[in-house]
């Protein structure tokens, strides 16, 4: 399991630890990773190592920015980078079908593009009736 560091990296280390003792399929979510401080170290330098030797262990690292794989040891054994966008005007159109079919891809271009791909008014439009 990995060393320890900082607080923050002894506890995470602690947390490792107890997981790698159970070695029950186990799910580890960072979330918005841009601010993880001094974590960010530990789970590039220790964590994502660890995985390697861990098959009961998977990690899913989200945020404006996460690790970069390029030349790490774990970079053959991570999924490729998945990048999220706000749903096109035809990606809205696809899902007003099953709410409001009457809805055009001409109208939602043009919402679309007057809201700024607003989703709360998009999904308001597109979604079922509240």
């Amino acid at each position: 399991m990995p060393a320890h560091r900082a607080v923050v990296s002894d506890q995470l280390a602690h947390i490792l630890d107890s997981l790698g003792k159970r070695a029950s399929p186990t799910l580890l979510v960072f979330d918005t990773f841009e601010a993880a401080g001094k974590a960010e170290t530990w789970v590039t330098e220790e964590l994502l190592l660890a995985v390697m030797d861990a098959p009961w262990l998977r990690v899913i690292i989200t945020g404006q920015r996460v690790p970069v794989r390029q030349g790490t040891p774990w970079a053959e054994k991570s999924s490729k980078l998945i990048e999220l966008g706000a749903p096109t005007p035809e990606e809205w159109f696809e899902y007003s079908k099953k709410h409001k079919p009457e809805v055009t891809l001409e109208f939602l271009s043009t919402l679309h593009k007057l809201v700024g791909g607003n989703i709360s008014t998009l999904a308001q439009v597109c979604g079922p009736e509240s």
